[in-house]
């Protein structure tokens, strides 16, 4: 079925708009092009970055807001890498609290090789476990803010993604 979007006036397929029970034809008016555009401008305003994430920190201290994190939680480790990952987050949390592990006060990030360093002073940091979340490497850590963090996973992410399509194109060279 296609939808007209309110905001491109472009007839679409239903698939590419958001799903919403309340409405009439169960879509939402925008499709998803148009209302990732409008929230990322909406996000850019000054001060509303900062007070969703003010909400979302009173929210989570309600017992609503722990109900939905312990649901999101069980959802996660209901999978064997959320199991994992689970009880390499534990094992990091028990070596730190028996002393076996000192958490540093700043962030440790140095970076991809080949590009400048640079000392980051955020005090907040939390466990990156850059070699993944196997037994054998769960203390095996690197102490990050939350912006480094980001980065090394989407770091991570590219590399298995560069390191899938040599292994294709080893393989059709190979066949050839």
């Amino acid at each position: 079925m296609l939808i007209e979007c309110i905001k491109c006036f472009e007839l679409k397929d239903e698939e590419e708009f958001h799903r919403d029970k309340g409405k009439l034809k169960g879509r939402v008016s925008r499709c998803k092009v148009c209302k990732a555009a409008h929230h990322k401008e909406w996000r850019a305003i000054p001060g509303v970055k900062e007070s969703i994430a003010e909400y979302q920190k009173e929210y989570q201290q309600t017992d609503a807001g722990r109900a939905s994190l312990k649901k999101k939680d069980d959802k996660i480790r209901a999978t064997p890498e959320g199991q994992q990952k689970y009880k390499a987050r534990t094992a990091v949390y028990n070596a730190v609290k028996a002393g076996r592990m000192i958490k540093p006060e700043r962030c440790q990030w140095a970076g991809p090789v080949g590009l400048d360093l640079h000392i980051c002073e955020e005090t907040q940091v939390e466990a990156h476990h850059h070699h993944g979340y196997e037994p054998d490497s769960w203390l095996d850590v690197q102490w990050v803010c939350k912006e480094h963090h980001v980065a090394a996973d989407k770091l991570k992410d590219a590399w298995d993604a560069w390191k899938v399509g040599l292994s294709r194109e080893l393989t059709l060279i190979a066949q050839s």
